[in-house]
């Protein structure tokens, strides 16, 4: 019987497990798996940078959160009322420079935290095109919609990413795996053309540096997955660019039966339909058969003790009526 789509296995390398804390960077795909990671009980920080695209801005940022250094003051900039800075995504802003430094400091104490647990670090890269302001040349890690005729448009050489992955490896303990994928968000906007130009000399050093460090770093073909397995526009938001919710779903299955042990795969399984249960909300909930339900699950999640499920055990005794 003929196939009418490439299954696409990945290569089994069983090594995460519940104790082994993560850490995400990159663009919005990391933070999908990341918040996955969370929901399924893993501990670490998800997206602490927030959405970055480029290698050579996660590369600073991380640098500047190990080595404790402060915002550059030249790039502050102001908009609609509030302060932004151009090494940060914009959920990070303030009514002030001194304000928007505090909340630097905090966030940079909280990644240099989670990076003495030795976590396991997932990097997502999206984009080798890059923006630098005319004024000093400095790459920014987003514009914060200051005028397009204040920066120049350029695509990063390979060298200068190669330089970024290095810098990232340096940053993190030595004992801390690497999984980098290539993020399947589509960037339009730079004509799909460049968008593949884009995609291709990333994967080119990607896949040097693992070469170079072949026990310490993964790549993860998240970006295959999505083109050559799931190569379906259903699988797409509305905008055409955003892998959807079901791709997503099914890609974190691809990257759970890479890497989580047997130990933590059962746990998943376990701890799936515990989550179902908790998020099911029915149409009355004071009904008597719903309310029996809550206290069977309410039991259930005593049973993962040690684990904390607090936040699970709260909701559900809020619909107790």
């Amino acid at each position: 019987m003929k196939s009418f789509r490439t299954d696409f296995a990945c290569l089994p390398d069983p090594f995460l497990d519940l104790k082994q804390p993560i850490l995400t960077l990159g663009s919005c795909f990391a933070e999908h798996m990341g918040q996955k990671l969370l929901d399924f009980k893993w501990q670490g920080l998800n997206a602490p940078f927030g959405t970055l695209f480029h290698p050579l801005a996660l590369a600073r940022l991380l640098r500047m959160a190990v080595e404790q250094t402060d915002l550059d003051e030249e790039l502050f900039t102001e908009h609609d009322g509030a302060f932004f800075h151009h090494d940060l995504h914009s959920r990070f802003y303030a009514a002030d420079r001194a304000t928007l430094q505090l909340r630097w400091q905090a966030l940079a104490a909280k990644v240099r935290d989670v990076l003495q647990t030795i976590p396991c670090v997932l990097l997502t890269l999206g984009t080798a095109w890059v923006y630098a302001r005319k004024a000093d040349g400095h790459l920014v890690a987003n514009c914060h919609k200051k005028p397009a005729d204040q920066f120049e448009k350029r695509l990063l050489t390979g060298q200068e990413i190669q330089t970024a992955l290095e810098e990232i490896l340096h940053f993190l303990p030595t004992s801390s795996p690497l999984i980098v994928s290539l993020s399947p968000v589509r960037h339009t906007r730079d004509t799909m053309v460049l968008n593949s130009l884009s995609k291709s000399l990333l994967l080119v050093q990607i896949h040097e540096c693992v070469a170079r460090h072949v026990h310490r770093v993964r790549y993860f073909p998240a970006y295959e997955i999505m083109l050559d397995d799931l190569r379906d526009y259903r699988f797409y938001e509305a905008d055409m660019i955003h892998p959807s919710a079901q791709a997503i779903d099914y890609i974190w299955e691809k990257f759970i039966g890479c890497y989580a042990t047997d130990e933590a795969k059962a746990f998943l399984r376990r701890w799936q339909n515990v989550l179902q249960a908790v998020r099911h909300r029915p149409q009355r909930m004071e009904a008597p058969s719903y309310q029996k339900h809550i206290q069977q699950v309410l039991c259930e999640l005593e049973s993962f003790a040690p684990m904390d499920c607090h936040e699970e055990i709260a909701d559900l005794k809020s619909r107790i009526f």
